[in-house]
């Protein structure tokens, strides 16, 4: 069973990322928002099976009614993957009814594993950022909900 907790900085000394995500905590805006978290419009957890960290997510509201949302995955989250999908997709769906979001979205480097994980969550892939990040292409994928519907 995967045991939810909350967030904290000194997780990513613990977490054993995947390789191709190591350089994302190169990027000292990506250190800085995870060092402030807890935050009213934010938040984020770790996520653990078996003793040992598998991913560490959350999110950023940045405007009314959206959210960014980010995933660190660690090298054993394949050993729990469907848990691991039903955990993440219920966050994420109980945390944007409870705010309302219409849409979440998520920016990653061109990741074809990641892009198949965030198609597995329902999102939708909008198209590529040429060089966004140190020349890097990323990709960037949203999730919608209608709120309207009962």
């Amino acid at each position: 069973m995967i045991k939810r907790v909350l967030f904290n900085y000194s997780h990513l000394d613990l977490l054993e990322l995947q390789p191709e995500y190591e350089s994302l905590l190169d990027y000292d805006g990506v250190r800085f928002v995870l060092k402030i978290l807890p935050q009213p419009n934010a938040d984020a957890l770790t996520l653990m099976y078996d003793g040992r960290i598998i991913a560490c997510f959350g999110y950023i509201q940045v405007l009314p009614g959206v959210a960014e949302v980010w995933l660190l995955p660690s090298i054993y989250m394949g050993t729990c993957f469907i848990p691991l999908v039903k955990e993440v997709d219920g966050y994420l769906k109980s945390t944007a009814e409870i705010f309302k979001w219409h849409r979440i979205q998520t920016v990653t480097q061109d990741i074809e594993q990641h892009r198949k994980w965030m198609q597995v969550l329902g999102f939708v892939e909008e198209g590529v950022m040429k060089k966004y990040l140190k020349g890097n292409d990323y990709v960037m994928s949203a999730r919608y909900f209608d709120w309207s519907k009962p």
